[in-house]
């Protein structure tokens, strides 16, 4: 599942798509243009799918359904597909995230120079191999090893995806409480252990390819609805 704002119409956020494999290959099964990125949107569009796929027409078996690290999308597969698929983050979407965040904490020179630096993203990002079970295990591995430039990406890594934060919360008087926020985006979201050993898909890459020869279909960004009906 995958949204394009480039090619939506000007009335429009975003084209969004979600393509399903067939024998070898994966077809677009859903092409609709959304008014917004609301996590209400997300859940009538799933919900129509939901309804859709009821039907004897349509006899498709979701059990994953993968998508970017964007909260709204992801608590409206929760919601709405709770009991029928899980909940898969792209991976090529998390190395983008620490990417991001190098950049924002000013590390693109030790990460361009330094072979140490360059390691330790790697292995940051290689947590998403490790068993499920050792992920947690594993970060602190990677805290008893990190070199002193890496630690507040280390702590973005940990608070984002991993453990979470403690935060302080006063209790009155000299007493002070700490209260465990959960990570946004905890492993089980983004862990490709199993895809790995069942040989499926650590990216929505093929949704974006598909996001690709529309735009080289239809020609232009941001068109007209009626092209992109036709």
């Amino acid at each position: 599942m995958d949204g394009n704002f480039a090619m939506a119409p000007g009335v429009f956020s975003q084209l969004n798509i979600i393509c399903v494999p067939l024998g070898n290959n994966y077809v677009t099964l859903v092409s609709v243009l959304l008014p917004n990125k609301y996590r209400e949107t997300y859940q009538e569009l799933l919900q129509a799918l939901v309804n859709k796929r009821q039907q004897p027409s349509l006899p498709v078996q979701l059990d994953t359904i993968m998508t970017d690290f964007e909260d709204a999308v992801l608590r409206s597969v929760q919601t709405v597909w709770e009991q029928n698929a899980s909940r898969q983050g792209c991976f090529y979407q998390l190395i983008q995230s620490t990417c991001q965040k190098i950049q924002d904490l000013d590390l693109t020179n030790p990460y361009n120079t330094d072979e140490e630096f360059q390691n330790f993203v790697g292995m940051l990002d290689g947590l998403a191999f490790l068993p499920l079970p050792q992920v947690q295990a594993g970060m602190q591995v990677l805290r008893n090893i990190a070199p002193n430039e890496a630690q507040d990406l280390l702590d973005y890594f940990d608070s984002t995806y991993v453990f979470g934060l403690y935060r302080q919360r006063d209790a009155g008087g000299l007493v002070m409480n700490l209260r465990h926020a959960p990570t946004m985006f905890p492993p089980e979201l983004w862990n490709q252990h199993d895809a790995t050993v069942n040989g499926n898909l650590h990216t929505n890459n093929i949704c974006e390819g598909c996001n690709n020869k529309f735009r080289n279909l239809v020609g232009r960004y941001h068109s007209t609805v009626w092209t992109c009906v036709q």
